[in-house]
């Protein structure tokens, strides 16, 4: 009896010993994870002050002409041309889209939130939601085929044709500078162009370029051809306005 007690009482050290190793193990580890943490919060901290320190304050028209976005034009033109010597338009406007909304002014000119994107209409009003359908003419759901006079309307007045030139046409226009640019890829020349709409000038029949604007038999006839590639780069474009802080 007195042999059973003293192997449990010496098991029972052991149990002690060995929760005390767990305990001081677990502590450690917990005191690591502090820190890490502690040291990922100070590095998140520093790049937004960073960011913050350059980043722009927002206008109340984020569509319109922004003078201060030049400098950022030609070195989105310089990562355009890598994109363009492999032929991935729809690169290209996913990372311009994600430089413009995520990395260039102070809050984002588009969120998205709850299904629908929302954009800035100044400090006083806030935010208008929009689809990217209303924002671009982007759905899954119908042909790019436009019936009638009102659609027509719509077609012409989307607001991503506003920033289609303020600032896709002028980072575009950057690339054609740059030495390379005429051995770029067709096909991403004329993704390239159609996203700019009726400025890229693309001749998609002989003397008929492409243009929100023109008639709408001939424009129905355009979009016949041209459809498929603007609805892949307004798709694109979606993909760079919904990244958040990682770079595409």
């Amino acid at each position: 009896m007195q042999l059973q007690l003293n192997r449990m009482e010496a098991k029972l050290d052991e149990l002690l010993v060995l929760k005390g190793i767990v305990g001081e193990l677990t502590e450690a580890k917990r005191l690591e994870r502090h820190k890490e943490r502690a040291r990922k919060a100070g590095v998140r901290q520093a790049a937004r002050a960073e960011r913050d320190a350059t980043s722009l304050p927002l206008a109340d028209n984020i569509f319109n002409r922004d003078s201060r976005l030049v400098p950022h034009f030609k070195k989105w033109a310089l990562k355009g041309m890598e994109f363009g010597r492999n032929n991935q338009p729809e690169e290209l406007a996913n990372y311009v889209c994600w430089q413009w909304n995520c990395a260039t002014f102070l809050r984002k000119p588009i969120t998205f939130s709850g299904g629908y994107f929302q954009y800035w209409i100044g400090s006083k009003s806030g935010r208008m939601h929009t689809t990217p359908f209303e924002l671009m003419h982007l759905s899954k759901k119908s042909r790019m085929i436009l019936r009638n006079d009102g659609e027509h309307t719509d077609f012409r007045d989307r607001k991503w044709w506003v920033w289609g030139y303020h600032v896709w046409m002028q980072v575009f226009k950057e690339m054609q500078r740059l030495p390379g640019y005429c051995d770029l890829p067709e096909r991403f020349l004329r993704c390239c162009k159609l996203l700019a709409g009726g400025y890229g000038m693309y001749e998609v029949y002989t003397d008929l370029y492409f243009d929100p604007c023109e008639d709408l038999p001939q424009l129905n006839r355009m979009l016949r051809k041209v459809g498929p590639d603007l609805c892949s780069m307004w798709a694109a474009c979606c993909r760079g306005l919904r990244k958040r802080d990682k770079e595409p």
